[in-house]
């Protein structure tokens, strides 16, 4: 069993070094366009993250109290 793990004929492709570049390959704009809304995305969920505030309304001895926190704060402590 003299069998190599890369088959003969992808050798034989990638064999002579002018052919090196057509196996290159390249993204698609569509894959970039996903990518760029995922990091836009991300960018904006941590900006909210540190910039805005939610109230917490909670009744406590027949007063209702209301308090100001960051989202962030649950991961700061």
């Amino acid at each position: 069993m003299n069998q190599s793990i890369f088959r003969q004929k992808s050798l034989d492709r990638i064999s002579s070094p002018e052919e090196i570049d057509n196996y290159m390959r390249v993204t698609r704009p569509r894959l970039w366009l996903a990518l760029g809304v995922i990091v836009l995305l991300l960018a904006a969920l941590i900006l909210w993250s540190i910039t805005a505030r939610i109230e917490a309304t909670t009744l406590v001895d027949g007063q209702t109290v209301t308090q100001t926190i960051a989202p962030i704060s649950f991961l700061i402590g």
